[in-house]
């Protein structure tokens, strides 16, 4: 038997949860370190106030407290370098393997172990990997036939290519949310889920797009209504939450798996659920579903309206698809939700303000946008090295998880216009016509300062609040921000008892 330690940001992650259900499965224990990464996250930064709440230190004590046989971390391009910093901490004070999984690790593995601190490399889904890892540890075995495992051995780097025979999703265990929910109760609030992987569609910037180049179309699954059931079921009776978020990339994909899904969930789960759409696949028809099983709000990912940047990014816009979509959602009565991608390649100011021209006609509920981040492996990865606009210093830093995500978009120069810009794209659901095509024509919002990442945060706390009653058509759960604010709160409050009382939970 081992005793895997999972490393993990303060967001609740279905990896590890799966992970950590087949690892107990098969005899073995497991246990989680959460680093509450305050003001250390790639949504959220600041140097000064990262220092003041740094947690690290403490989340490096607790692992080496544990004496763990494998420490493990699960990490995205945005996370790699917090998770190298870590795993280089633990690694001063103890010779335990380390193993890096997840997206980034199977998209860049040959710079992943490359990582001094590094000992192996999980790439594809780590199911199997990881309970092949801690069997052979367990036994004193060697790990270099474990399919999906790179292993580092003296200079040598043993590389064996991923299990190409994907496992039907029903046959997982339900995944472990006693690692999260029982340590730290913030988490249970709202319960996470994925009823399927993969999505069907292959956009150039999405991680989806290189996975199904390593595993093929089988990639792409769906757990069986009767699947989903039985787990939310066991979890509603356990847990008692009271909200249900759903990550699919592409919930209503499926509108035969979608109807009966409506039907069971509304029997037998009846709780108020979030979930994300494509405009190509959202109808009044699959709206009404989604009402009747109760979906309280539904984001449907724009990303752009611009015919030449979605072409690099392979998505197509027809507008029509856009303004059915959020149109259908509204009338069913769903919260409305329309996110956005900014920064893409050859992206213009015009472009943002077209968008929030083009909002402020359609009227979401609310806009929201990321910028643009890069993962290395997708296609748009290799469209922008073709197009110049990244040279080898930045490959590295993109490998790494180093990148600006606007340099690599070849927007930097542009980048304070955009997040100036950004302030009408964000309010153009609440400002009259008159007054948004006014702000454009005089150019006015030129004088504001850049729209923060801070000050979206702050208006995401804004709404789930009755204050939103104030200024917005409907209020929103949002799940994200209510777990954030849970996270900050709680975790500030475990170091002042760590710092001024002596104890952590």
């Amino acid at each position: 038997m081992a005793l895997v330690v999972f490393v993990s940001t303060p967001y609740e992650n279905l990896g590890i949860e799966y992970l950590s259900s087949c690892l107990k499965l098969h005899g073995h224990k497991v246990e989680l370190a959460v680093d509450p990464c305050l003001f250390r996250n790639p949504y959220h930064r600041s140097n000064f106030w990262g220092g003041v709440f740094d947690h690290s230190w403490i989340t490096v004590e607790r692992v080496l407290s544990l004496n763990p046989d494998i420490v493990a971390f699960s990490v995205m391009t945005d996370t790699y370098q917090w998770a190298s910093r870590l795993a280089g901490r633990i690694k001063e004070k103890s010779a335990v393997p380390i193993v890096f999984g997840g997206v980034h690790a199977t998209l860049s593995p040959e710079y992943v172990i490359e990582n001094p601190a590094v000992d192996y490399v999980c790439v594809g889904e780590g199911e199997d990997v990881v309970v092949g890892l801690a069997n052979k540890i367990a036994d004193y075995g060697g790990c270099a036939s474990i399919p999906g495992l790179w292993a580092k051995r003296g200079a040598r780097v043993i590389k064996n290519e991923p299990d190409k025979n994907l496992k039907d999703l029903d046959t997982l265990p339900f995944p472990d949310k006693d690692l999260y929910y029982l340590r730290h109760g913030i988490y249970s609030g709202e319960y996470l889920m994925m009823s399927g992987r993969g999505c069907r569609y292959s956009c150039a910037f999405c991680c989806n797009s290189a996975m199904l180049r390593l595993h093929g179309p089988g990639f792409l699954r769906r757990r069986s209504v009767d699947g989903v059931m039985a787990e939310l079921s066991a979890a509603k009776r356990k847990y008692g939450f009271r909200f249900v978020w759903f990550m699919d990339d592409n919930f209503t994909g499926d509108g035969a798996w979608l109807e009966s899904f409506s039907e069971s969930y509304r029997k037998y789960i009846n709780l108020p659920f979030f979930c994300y759409s494509r405009p190509e696949d959202m109808s009044a028809e699959k709206a009404r579903l989604l009402k009747e099983a109760g979906c309280y709000e539904a984001a449907v990912g724009v990303e752009t309206i611009n015919s030449g940047t979605s072409e690099i990014i392979n998505r197509s816009v027809v507008r029509k698809s856009i303004r059915r979509a959020i149109s259908s959602l509204k009338r069913s009565g769903i919260v409305t939700v329309a996110e956005n991608i900014l920064g893409l390649p050859g992206e213009t100011e015009a472009d943002v303000l077209a968008l929030a021209e083009f909002y402020n006609g359609v009227q979401p509920d609310f806009v929201m946008y990321s910028w643009l981040k890069i993962f290395p492996g997708t296609p748009v990865f290799s469209r922008l090295k073709e197009m110049g606009l990244m040279d080898l210093l930045k490959i590295k830093a993109v490998s790494e998880g180093r990148d600006d995500s606007l340099a690599c978009g070849g927007n930097y120069a542009n980048a304070d216009k955009f997040k100036k810009a950004a302030w009408l794209l964000v309010l153009s659901p609440f400002i009259p016509s008159g007054l948004l095509t006014a702000c454009i024509r005089s150019k006015i919002f030129r004088f504001l300062p850049p729209c923060s990442d801070f000050f979206l945060l702050f208006v995401r706390m804004m709404k789930i609040t009755c204050l939103a009653d104030l200024v917005a058509p409907k209020r929103t759960y949002d799940a994200g921000a209510r777990l954030t604010l849970r996270i900050y709160v709680y975790f500030s409050w475990q170091k002042f008892k760590r710092l001024f009382l002596g104890t952590y939970a």
